[in-house]
């Protein structure tokens, strides 16, 4: 086998990349991640460089919210902190002294354990999953750690609603995370939910927020409506409720309506059948008089 010789012409005040980053940490991480990684040693080799989530997304081709779940990927694995501010706004990030993962027996047997508390965690989870109604409490829901297919789905997710609906804000993606982690909505639950949220409240020409659509799928959780079958069925059955309330002046509200209920309706809803009148030739002409009066 060849060797390959590498060299630089790089001047030391050129970005550089630590050799433990790239030893042992680089390979766990996803090519998004790598790069705004890189793209933060780049803006910290110039102190007049500006550093903004807005002006991150517009150099380096990404979305503000790919940013912000790499900034989140890698405080996760200790290699940066970040500052935020009550609102959830990222306002300092401070890039650590990166160490050797090293993994001996001891530490094997750590991890042993602390993924069986995991398992032991999850399965406590599924049993009796955390409801949270509040909006504001979504981005301070504790131990979340996201596996990379759980980023895949919400990136997926996040890409169709935006397309459909325009930029999300931080709410939704807060709610997008927490219907992923928390009760394992898959993205065709989740896109059904935002469109179910979207249609209904179309219909009552109401703007669609983050805290409703929070509601509804609560909602589902307690109703086990887990599977995209289950869900479109209820969507279905809810919207042909409020527009048949509607239609009879009922209130905003959707009602859910049974099988018979349905069927009394339409049939109260029936035109009746009447008698064609025979009218006589007199009468036609005292009728044709009276017109012509008018």
């Amino acid at each position: 086998m060849k060797t390959i010789s590498i060299s630089t012409e790089y001047a030391k005040n050129e970005t550089t990349i630590s050799n433990v980053f790239v030893d042992f940490y680089m390979p766990n991480a996803s090519g998004t991640h790598v790069k705004i990684f890189i793209y933060l040693l780049r803006k910290l080799s110039d102190p007049t460089q500006v550093f903004s989530l807005q002006v991150a997304a517009k150099e380096i081709n990404e979305s503000e919210n790919d940013i912000r779940r790499s900034l989140e990927y890698w405080e996760s694995q200790d290699v940066l902190i970040l500052e935020q501010s009550e609102d959830n706004e990222i306002i300092g990030i401070t890039l650590k002294k990166l160490k050797p993962i090293v993994k001996n027996q001891e530490t094997e047997k750590n991890v042993s354990k602390s993924r069986n508390v995991k398992k032991k965690t999850e399965e406590n989870q599924e049993t009796s999953p955390r409801i949270v109604d509040n909006i504001s409490s979504l981005s301070t829901l504790p131990n979340i750690k996201l596996t990379d297919k759980q980023n895949e789905e919400i990136d997926t997710i996040i890409n169709y609603l935006e397309t459909v609906y325009g930029n999300l804000l931080q709410s939704d993606i807060d709610i997008i995370t927490y219907f992923v982690y928390e009760h394992k909505f898959g993205s065709d639950l989740i896109i059904q939910l935002y469109e179910f949220c979207h249609s209904l409240n179309d219909l009552k020409k109401m703007p669609t927020n983050a805290a409703y659509i929070l509601k509804v799928g609560n909602d589902w959780v307690t109703k086990s409506i887990k599977t995209l079958e289950l869900a479109k069925r209820h969507s279905s059955s809810m919207l042909e409720s409020y527009k048949s309330k509607r239609s009879n002046g009922g209130s905003n509200e959707p009602v859910m309506l049974s099988i018979e209920e349905l069927k009394n309706k339409h049939k109260k809803n029936k035109l009746v059948n009447f008698e064609e009148r025979q009218y006589t030739k007199e009468e036609f002409d005292l009728l044709e008089e009276k017109l012509l009066r008018n």
